[in-house]
């Protein structure tokens, strides 16, 4: 399998099947191989998940579906954005807990703690995950409510994948949470097993990933990302 950093949360993985888009907003995205199908998600509406980019005429012209959050079809359905007529067959919008299934591919979103949803993705070897902005959120200018609230939901929803083993896992690791920056990977990762897991949503700050590494270790799962277009096997 192959994947490409495409910036903030944004990732290409490639898989014997099938090529899977999340959360794009720029980047050079490889042109696809005719015959290989492309999925492209999109868990939340926020500018830096869901971009136009991804209905350009000469990039949706190879897509095979869109799998969008269900609260992108709430923002834009009144506005009649162009794109939802256009492509409005090829479109599946996700609900926390409603599984898609396409040919060879499955799909299980996750309820966000934010807004929209995680995306599980599963081929018949591969199984991927994608959380979106579905992590622990911890901000000390919030009430203590607030704040154990949030961990009660973030544990919820990765407590539903518990014991499952992923090939791929993009995980949010978010400097601004200040000491608290390491808790959603950190239980993440105490909850499942994921061969790579791609730190993501870092707003360009590279140093927190070898800062994660060298604080709470797994530095054999951690890729070090560090420029966007940057490629894995």
């Amino acid at each position: 399998m192959k994947v490409i950093y495409l910036g903030h949360s944004g990732f290409l993985a490639e898989t014997e099947k099938a090529y899977y888009l999340f959360d794009y907003i720029r980047g050079d995205v490889p042109a696809a191989k005719p015959g290989k199908p492309l999925y492209v998600f999109a868990s939340h509406s926020h500018a830096d998940h869901f971009s136009n980019a991804i209905f350009q005429a000469s990039f949706a012209e190879s897509v095979s579906a869109y799998v969008l959050s269900y609260d992108i079809r709430k923002k834009f359905r009144r506005s009649r954005a162009g794109w939802l007529t256009r492509y409005g067959d090829r479109i599946v919008f996700a609900e926390p807990g409603k599984e898609i299934v396409f040919p060879d591919v499955k799909v299980l979103p996750l309820k966000s703690t934010d807004i929209g949803v995680a995306y599980v993705v599963e081929e018949e070897h591969v199984r991927l995950y994608h959380a979106g902005d579905l992590n622990w959120w911890y901000w000390d200018e919030e009430p203590k409510a607030w704040n154990r609230n949030m961990e009660t939901n973030y544990k919820r929803e990765i407590d539903r994948l518990r014991g499952k083993k992923f090939d791929a896992a993009f995980v949010p690791l978010d400097s601004r949470l200040g000491e608290a920056y390491w808790y959603g990977m950190d239980y993440f990762l105490g909850a499942v097993q994921a061969e790579a897991v791609f730190p993501m949503h870092f707003w360009e700050d590279y140093s927190v990933i070898p800062r994660y590494t060298e604080e709470h270790g797994h530095g054999d799962q951690i890729r070090k990302i560090v420029r966007e277009g940057q490629e894995f096997l």
